[in-house]
C-alpha cells in the first residue's frame, strides 16, 4: 500500500513539472507589472483667439510625450456665456472674455477668447480725393444722428450707451466722471499738465516725436476696423479746397437735436472734381464736450460741428487740430475752418478709408 502511494505521488510532482515548463500558469506567480508614463506636457496651437458672436475657431492640443500612457484631453470654459468648446471646438456666444482650458494628466494648458461685437458697417463716399469718406459720423448709421464725441487718441467715449446728449443724468464710465477734462485722460500724468503719448517737446521725459494717431488709439480704425482712420490735417484741407459748402438740414423727421429743434442742421460739402459733382457728405452740428457739458459751438445763437484731425498741433502737444464749423441762427452763413483745441474735449470723429 505504501508502494502505491508513493508512486501517486511522483506522478503528482512530475505533471506539476510539466504544466509549469509548458506554460501554464500557477496560482500565486507574480507578473511584472504594465509601466505607466505620464503626460510631461500640454500644448495649444493657440494661446489667444478674437471671434465674433456665432463664429468657431478648432484648437488642437499636443500631449507630450508621444508614448504618454493616457493621452485624453478634457476641455472647459470658464465663461460659457462668452464662449463654449466642445473638443476642442471654441464657438463664440456673446461679447466678453473668457479663458478654455485644456487638461490632459496633471498638465493644463490655456487660451484667452476675446468674443467681440463685429464692427459696424459704415458706407464710403468718394469725392474724387485722396480717401473716401465715411457717409456718416462714427457712433451712427445715419444722417440725422450726431454720433458720439471722442477725446483725441482716446478710442471709447467717457459715457455709458445712451448718454451721448445727456448733460444731466448722463451715466459716466468708472473714472470718467468728471466728464472731457484733463485728469480723465488717458495720456495725461496724474497732477502734471503733460502728455504721455504724442510729445513733441523735446524738453519733456516723454518726448516721442509722434504727431500722428496710430491705429490702436484712433477711434474710427478701432471702432470700424479695416483701412478706416481718423482724417489728417492735410486731408481735412484737400476736403475743404475741393469741395463747395453749405447749409442743410436733415428730412430725417426721427432726429432728435439735444438743443430741443428738429430737424439736424449741419453743412454739406459737394465735390468740386470732375466725374464726382454729384458726391457729397453731411457734417451734422453736434457741438463738442467740456467736462459733462455739451458746448452747441453757438455763433450768433447758431449752431456748430467740430470734428477731429488725428494731427498733433503744437503749443507743447497739448493740443490737436480740428475742422471746425459754425452756422449763424438768422442768416445759414457758415464759417469753416481748420483750427486748434485741446486733447481732451470730446469731439465729433467724421472716418476715412483708401
Amino acid at each position: 500500500m505504501r508502494r502505491i502511494l508513493f508512486a501517486f505521488a511522483i506522478l503528482a510532482v512530475s505533471f506539476l513539472t510539466f504544466s509549469a515548463c509548458d506554460g501554464i500558469e500557477i496560482p500565486g506567480d507574480d507578473k511584472t507589472p504594465e509601466t505607466v508614463i505620464p503626460v510631461g506636457e500640454l500644448k495649444l496651437d493657440l494661446n489667444s483667439l478674437e471671434l465674433e458672436p456665432g463664429q468657431s475657431q478648432q484648437l488642437t492640443a499636443k500631449v507630450l510625450p508621444e508614448n504618454a500612457t493616457d493621452k485624453t484631453v478634457s476641455w472647459s470654459s470658464s465663461s460659457e456665456a462668452v464662449a463654449t468648446v466642445k473638443d476642442g471646438l471654441v464657438s463664440a456666444v456673446a461679447a466678453g472674455e473668457a479663458v478654455i482650458t485644456a487638461k490632459a494628466g496633471e498638465k493644463e494648458a490655456v487660451c484667452k477668447v476675446i468674443v467681440k461685437n463685429p464692427a459696424p458697417k459704415m458706407e464710403a463716399v468718394d469725392l474724387g480725393l485722396s480717401v473716401k469718406w465715411a457717409k456718416f459720423n462714427l457712433g451712427s448709421q445715419r444722417l440725422g444722428d450726431y454720433g458720439d464725441y471722442f477725446a483725441w487718441g482716446d478710442p471709447e467715449p467717457y459715457y455709458e450707451e445712451g448718454s451721448a446728449y445727456k448733460e444731466t443724468n448722463a451715466v459716466w464710465k468708472p473714472g470718467k466722471e468728471a466728464g472731457y477734462e484733463y485728469t480723465c485722460y488717458k495720456w495725461f500724468v496724474e497732477g502734471k499738465f503733460t502728455a504721455t503719448k504724442y510729445n513733441d517737446d523735446d524738453e519733456s521725459p516723454y518726448y516721442d516725436h509722434k504727431t500722428v494717431l496710430e491705429p490702436e488709439d484712433d477711434a474710427a480704425h478701432v471702432i470700424l476696423g479695416g483701412s478706416w482712420r481718423m482724417p489728417t490735417y492735410e486731408e481735412w484741407v484737400e476736403l475743404l479746397t475741393n469741395c463747395t459748402y453749405e447749409f442743410m438740414t436733415t428730412d430725417d423727421a426721427s432726429a432728435w437735436d439735444w438743443r430741443g429743434s428738429n430737424p439736424i442742421k449741419g453743412i454739406k460739402l459737394t465735390s468740386k472734381k470732375a466725374g464726382y459733382t454729384d458726391k457729397w457728405i453731411f457734417l451734422p452740428g453736434a457741438g463738442q464736450r467740456s467736462n459733462t457739458d455739451i458746448e452747441g459751438f453757438k455763433p450768433a445763437g447758431g449752431v456748430g460741428g467740430t470734428y477731429l484731425s488725428s494731427t498733433l498741433g503744437s503749443n507743447q502737444s497739448l493740443s490737436v487740430w480740428k475742422f471746425g464749423f459754425g452756422i449763424a441762427y438768422k442768416t445759414n452763413e457758415l464759417s469753416p475752418e481748420l483750427i486748434k483745441t485741446v486733447r481732451y474735449w470730446g469731439h465729433s470723429v467724421r472716418a476715412v478709408t483708401e
